[in-house]
């Protein structure tokens, strides 16, 4: 069987020797063959040449007719930029306004722009290798057409203001893809895919497509078939879920389907539609063979009892993707021909086993940690893997595995044993497993910032006479430029973009920081990079990858044209800053720098602007921070409080997995940072895990000692966030549950707290973390306070920001003694105020200058070096009110 038959087959849900195999190779052809990217996007020969070459490269199934997606709006018109190593951006485009439109017509595809060669190119492909492989074209859908004519956020608002010339450039758009589309049939392609990214869920609501979309699919793919193509391949990026039902009703053949769509999701909604997927991009330029390997492996599984599926990336495979990670996918189809038998994790869906969620394939010698951790189903970890965090729960469900380790039968409940409960990286499987995950990290999912974990005060956060009145430009290519401020934190990255003309707020973004797979913690991150160059250089990519996908995000969702984004501020912890640059993290392991500068020593920042898809010369700037362990999230916190130009005895506190504070007193910022935050963060608690969707956030005490307690999301609770673990223990000290040295009273049996029926529980040894983190704090306050010489009575403001002060209770914080018992009127919860200061780096026409205010008015104090550093600690363990 040939590669033509077998796609034929997988289409026709026919029996087929093996899995199809199509790589989206367009560009990367060119890389693979060292040929620039301006010459293989303008010659077809060339381009046709690169194709078959890739293809006996990497032996897949098919081979692309296709230069970028700009093909057809520069035969209309639009002026494009080449660019040597990267595909063309539109400079200017087609329609400049809407009466345009009312004089488009179809161009001679035999002269217009770049078509020519493009027909060239699918005519000698189908010569060369079309009798054995699959040859396909691209044609853009009518919405994506529209956008690449007219821009994306000039086309989405026509629809809204002009829906009927709207309706007149669908229409345009609809006849130019029908003729388009025949003309690569004409010239030989087997079938030309129908790619209308704009179509996605994430940039239309799911009854505009049925309304606008969906009856110009019918119509575009009944033309195609009429002109002998083989079947309808519809592609569309990103969240389809809403318009999966509609895809029938198109006459869809082919349906690709990206990382963020579930195998499940595409099984039931599909189930007579071929599909092709969903190894993510991304992962074949900065991931691994092993990583491609296992998720083509477990794609195999979970359709290996269905025909119709092609093995594919979930959209095109970057120009810079690794050879041996494309190498990579095509071998694991071929050793599931050999029928290689390597032993297969089941993940399960609830612990009955009643339905198989993920297969995964693994080779003995690996703990369950690493095995898991390799795939997109990773466990929550806070250590090395050495058993000390007890983050990494799963329960085994069937299957054979060795007895506990010491540490397990320590940091695990006898009944949790029983119940099959067991530390990932202290069970290293040899035979096929069933498990279920109790702590799985959740899929990194970018939202926008709630306005309750944004804003400190209602509004904009800065009123408008302090935002520069004067257009930021850079050249005369960005007219209207966006800035974009980073909150780069150990558990959440978090991002906000402006116009920089007028600073309006355009959209934000967050999402849990991708490194968490290596660590809860800083130091458990550093010792992680230092173990390897490649593992400090794939950590750094990590963060660049995951601000590309915001990015990426904004642009689908939001209509963002990240061409425009000339300007990015970014801040955070040392620690994060260091990893992304990848320079002088190891400097961090010795205390000598903790209260020393440390140099980031950047990069050039050009590769990080070509990464994120940004205006190529875009400014990036990084605040940098103040010591080893005091990051500049902590100067943006200061920026943005006006801390130091506020009354003395002002104090900032970052909650964070590295607390950072600064004292104000009228002349001096006293500054330094305690290990107090990875407690409040969930890290090292049986029961602790970061604020997101399932963590219990508040407990009420009620009469009789009863306890009501809330969940984020209101779903069923998984675990206690901080503010839900500073609220049970005030609650169960007021209730005399728990006395101030950290013992359940004789009413609580086997020294652990349970919540009823909830399989939640606080131990002996949750506590103690608790208390030295709350007296880390404390003492580092109290010495702050002490340099200054000044009192807790004397403290005229306290601001409180990051994460853990969302749904901080003041009162109960003040109870156990982690906030000084003052007047709650002068503690404000400030939300995330690294990126407020980030934004007036970006925004206010004076922030510089208060940035080297800052920076000349700082004083480190380094907890490690006060004489008195212990007793103060030992003083602040109780869990009580702070003495004044």
């Amino acid at each position: 069987m040939n590669s033509l038959e077998r796609v034929t087959a997988a289409i026709n849900f026919q029996e087929t020797d093996r899995t199809p195999i199509i790589a989206p190779v367009f560009g990367h052809a060119a890389h693979l063959a060292n040929i620039s990217m301006d010459r293989y996007l303008q010659d077809g020969e060339l381009l046709a040449k690169c194709q078959i070459q890739a293809l006996e490269h990497y032996n897949y199934d098919a081979v692309f007719a296709l230069m970028d997606v700009n093909v057809e709006t520069e035969a209309m018109g639009s002026v494009l930029q080449y660019e040597h190593n990267s595909y063309a951006g539109i400079k200017n485009y087609a329609i400049s306004s809407p009466s345009d439109i009312f004089n488009l017509s179809l161009p001679d595809f035999t002269r217009a722009g770049r078509i020519p060669e493009l027909l060239q190119a699918a005519s000698i492909l189908r010569q060369e290798v079309g009798h054995n492989t699959l040859v396909v074209g691209v044609a853009l859908g009518p919405l994506n057409l529209a956008c690449q004519l007219m821009g994306m956020e000039k086309t989405l608002y026509l629809a809204v203001d002009e829906p009927e010339i709207f309706t007149q450039l669908l229409d345009f758009c609809t006849e130019f893809c029908i003729s388009f589309g025949v003309a690569q049939i004409n010239a030989g392609v087997h079938l030309p895919i129908l790619f209308d990214v704009s179509a996605s869920s994430e940039v239309i609501p799911p009854q505009f497509f049925r309304e606008f979309e969906l009856p110009r699919l019918k119509k575009i793919f009944r033309a195609f078939k009429a002109a002998g193509a083989s079947a309808n391949w519809l592609f569309i990026t990103g969240n389809i879920d809403p318009i999966l039902p509609y895809y029938a009703e198109a006459d869809v053949d082919i349906a690709n389907f990206d990382y963020c769509v579930t195998p499940e999701t595409i099984k039931k909604s599909l189930p007579g539609i071929c599909v092709n997927g969903n190894i993510k991009p991304v992962l074949f330029e900065y991931g691994e063979p092993g990583e491609i390997s296992a998720i083509s492996a477990d794609l195999l599984e979970q359709f290996s009892k269905r025909r119709g599926f092609i093995l594919c990336a979930g959209c095109e495979i970057p120009l810079q993707a690794k050879p041996e990670n494309i190498k990579a996918m095509v071998e694991s189809v071929k050793k599931k021909q050999r029928g290689t038998n390597l032993p297969k994790i089941t993940l399960m869906a609830d612990a009955g086993g009643d339905e198989e969620n993920f297969v995964i394939s693994f080779s003995p010698g690996k703990s369950l940690r690493t095995i898991l951790n390799a795939t997109d189903h990773q466990v929550r970890t806070g250590c090395l893997g050495n058993g000390a965090c007890g983050l990494c729960l799963v329960r085994i469900i069937d299957g054979v595995i060795d007895q506990p380790e010491e540490n397990e039968k320590l940091l695990l409940s006898e009944k949790q044993l029983a119940g099959g409960v067991r530390l990932a990286c202290q069970v290293t499987p040899q035979e096929d497993l069933k498990i279920e995950i109790i702590n799985k990290v959740p899929a990194s999912s970018w939202k926008n910032i709630p306005e309750d974990k944004y804003h400190f005060s209602p509004g904009k956060p800065y009123l408008l006479s302090d935002i520069t009145t004067e257009p930021y430009y850079l050249n005369d290519q960005v007219k209207h430029p966006y800035g974009a401020a980073v909150d780069l934190g150990t558990t959440a990255i978090s991002v906000t973009l402006f116009n920089l003309t007028d600073g309006q707020l355009l959209t934000t973004r967050y999402g849990l920081n991708p490194q968490l797979k290596h660590g809860s913690d800083v130091l458990t991150r550093i010792m992680t990079a230092a173990e390897s160059p490649q593992k400090a250089q794939s950590m750094s990519r990590e963060v660049v990858e995951a601000i590309k996908e915001i990015f990426w995000d904004m642009a689908v969702a939001d209509g963002i044209n990240l061409k425009q984004v000339t300007r990015m501020v970014l801040a955070g912890n040392t620690a994060m800053l260091t990893l992304l640059t990848g320079h002088k993290f190891e400097l961090l392991l010795n205390p000598r720098y903790w209260d020393q500068p440390i140099d980031l020593q950047l990069p050039d920042t050009s590769s990080w602007a070509s990464a994120w898809q940004i205006f190529p010369q875009a400014e990036i700037e990084i605040i940098p921070p103040i010591a080893g362990f005091i990051g500049s999230d902590l100067t943006a916190g200061i920026l943005a409080t006006s801390l130091n130009e506020g009354e003395p005895g002002s104090i900032l506190i970052d909650f964070g997995t590295n607390s950072e504070m600064a004292l104000w007193d009228g002349e001096t910022l006293w500054t330094t940072s305690a290990a107090g935050g990875p407690a409040f963060e969930g890290c090292g608690i049986s029961c602790g895990m970061p604020g997101e969707s399932g963590a219990i956030y508040r407990f009420d005490l009620k009469e009789h000692g009863n306890m009501e307690f809330s969940v984020i999301d209101h779903c069923e609770p998984r675990g206690i966030c901080g503010s839900g673990l500073v609220d049970l223990v005030s609650d169960l000290i007021t209730s005399n549950q728990l006395t101030n040295v950290g013992k359940f009273s004789p009413d609580i049996s086997g020294n652990r707290f349970e919540l009823s029926k909830k399989d939640i529980s606080l131990t002996l040894k949750d506590i103690d973390l608790i208390q030295r983190a709350k007296s880390a704090i404390a003492t580092g306050l109290n010495i702050l306070l002490n340099k200054a010489g000044m009192k807790f009575t004397g403290i005229k403001q306290l601001y409180i920001g990051g994460a853990f002060g969302y749904h901080l209770n003041i009162n109960k914080a003040q109870n156990i003694g982690l906030l000084p018992p003052i007047d709650s009127g002068r503690i404000k919860l400030c939300g995330n105020s690294a990126i407020n200061g980030c934004e007036q780096v970006l925004l206010a026409a004076d922030a510089e200058e208060k940035l080297n205010r800052i920076k000349r008015q700082l004083k480190i104090i380094n907890l490690a070096n006060c004489e008195d550093f212990d007793e103060v600690f030992f003083q602040n363990l109780f869990l009580s009110p702070m003495e004044l």
